[in-house]
């Protein structure tokens, strides 16, 4: 990524004005810009990046302050260069307190972490070991000598965390046990948020679909959406709007984004913004501008996967869909009355939910000039919003038993004489010598936080908190399944 972007091509002069190449390069120029603009916050964020790691890089260690947020969820204060930032970032870290590596079962989170950064995270344990291990000599190469091996590395899924691992794996196997392992070790909670769904309304379907149930293999809720858009998409092929999708080639990543928001109350607009922004990506990949997404009824089309892919994913996550509309009723109603929601979390956090009514004015500047400024500024009404109090109690409280999780977990690991540990909310990071008990105080402590019933404690408190007079317009809290929790503890994709 150029840090001052990239350079449009030259203007063909010679050509005249109606053109072919002069409309495709107006085309490619636009996109240049565009891709300027878009992409001009990354851009510096990366210098900073590049810049504070230079100028720290012989201390002997760095901390992190943190905050929490009113949900109780973990950001860490420093910017631009931290454990929540993206691939680059990340590459850039490792734990002050290395540890060595002294057994096989230590050897094997080092090379499963390295496969799943390439990009094979959803293979079986064993299968992810094999890809490492035929793939070894490279990995070591690229470790040694990364220009030489771009070819290799670049391809992975994470490159440049992949490229970190590959130093590691490489000074392991020329040091072996005089070697200290300080690389962060990745493992992320499969669709967390609806692990957490799941757990709370005890629903086996749920559960057997995010991993919490003992399997041989990993489960992939993103796949089996994708298999149900598919089979609607053949069974529909005289739709046009079907078949412009299926020149598409449709895969997971298509499904991934709406599967992971929608238990956060993802609505219609941001699907079919993904699939706008999707759809024209995989055109120019397969298409250039030829591609339907430039043509009439492009639109169309995006609002007909749109629909498809909110009606597949509810399907599949049906119990939390239900859960999810019954905390919207209740925010509602709490907005309406102007009640703030209020209720405890596993970790014994208090969470206030309140949002108030904005309104918005407009400013207008006179200076110096006859130039006349205008802006917005969006300022705080009387009363609550109950738009925004019936959206945002679903995802808050989700959100607060996946931060209690995360406190519970990093308590437990402690306790067990872990010295590294980071964390992104559902995701946990330490040394290869140290995943093993990570991984346990992961499951254990998930499986201990819901042998307690969170949803009648959680749905109570809230309906006890509305007017007297509104709570007979709330329906029954959808009922519950009946998921043995404590098979949670042996679930061996649980976290993957």
């Amino acid at each position: 990524m150029p840090r001052e972007g990239w350079q449009p091509p030259p203007y063909p002069k010679h050509l005249p004005e109606g053109h072919p190449d002069v409309t495709q390069w107006r085309f490619n120029a636009r996109q240049i810009h565009e891709k300027n603009d878009r992409t001009k916050n990354k851009r510096i964020a990366l210098a900073k990046q590049l810049w504070l790691a230079r100028r720290f890089v012989d201390e002997e260690q760095l901390h992190f302050p943190m905050q929490l947020d009113f949900r109780g969820r973990y950001y860490y204060k420093p910017p631009f260069l931290n454990p929540q930032t993206n691939d680059v970032g990340r590459s850039l870290l490792q734990f002050a307190h290395g540890q060595p590596i002294t057994n096989d079962r230590e050897a094997e989170w080092l090379w499963v972490h390295g496969a799943n950064l390439y990009g094979y995270s959803k293979l079986s344990w064993r299968s992810r070991l094999d890809w490492a291990h035929q793939n070894k000599e490279a990995i070591c190469r690229s470790g040694m000598d990364p220009w030489q091996m771009t070819q290799f590395w670049a391809e992975a899924d994470d490159p440049w965390q992949f490229l970190a691992f590959c130093r590691a794996a490489y000074q392991y196997i020329e040091q072996r046990s005089h070697f200290r392992c300080q690389l962060p070790v990745v493992l992320d909670c499969t669709c967390s948020g609806i692990q957490h769904y799941s757990a709370l309304l005890r629903s086996e379907q749920m559960a057997e679909l995010v991993n919490l149930m003992p399997s041989d293999h990993p489960q992939d809720i993103y796949a089996r959406v994708l298999n149900a858009v598919l089979e609607r998409l053949r069974a529909d092929r005289d739709n046009p709007s079907a078949r412009s999708w299926l020149e598409l080639q449709p895969d997971r990543s298509l499904t991934k984004a709406v599967v992971m928001t929608m238990p956060y109350s993802a609505t219609r607009q941001a699907v079919f913004k993904h699939c706008q922004v999707w759809s024209f990506e995989r055109t120019l990949q397969l298409y250039g501008t030829d591609g339907w997404h430039f043509k009439d009824g492009a639109i169309t089309a995006m609002h007909y996967m749109a629909t498809i892919l909110s009606e597949e994913t509810a399907n599949m996550i049906g119990p939390a869909k239900a859960a999810m509309q019954w905390f919207k009723r209740i925010g509602i109603l709490a907005g309406e009355s102007n009640t703030p929601m209020q209720w405890t979390s596993p970790s014994g956090l208090t969470i206030r939910q309140q949002y108030p009514n904005m309104r918005r004015v407009m400013i207008r500047l006179h200076h110096l000039s006859p130039v006349r400024s205008r802006f917005a500024l969006n300022l705080e009404d009387e009363g609550l919003n109950p738009k925004r109090m019936g959206s945002g109690l679903s995802p808050n409280v989700i959100h607060s038993l996946d931060a209690s999780h995360m406190a519970l977990t990093t308590v437990d690991a402690f306790s067990k004489g872990v010295v590294n540990l980071g964390g992104i909310h559902d995701c946990f990071a330490t040394t290869p010598a140290e995943m093993s008990r990570v991984r346990d105080s992961v499951r254990n402590t998930f499986s201990a936080m819901y042998s307690h019933d969170w949803y009648t404690t959680i749905t109570s408190e809230l309906l006890a908190q509305l007017p007297s007079e509104l709570q007979s317009k709330v329906p029954l809290p959808p009922s519950t399944g009946g998921l043995d929790i404590d098979l949670v503890r042996n679930a061996t994709y649980f976290i993957t």
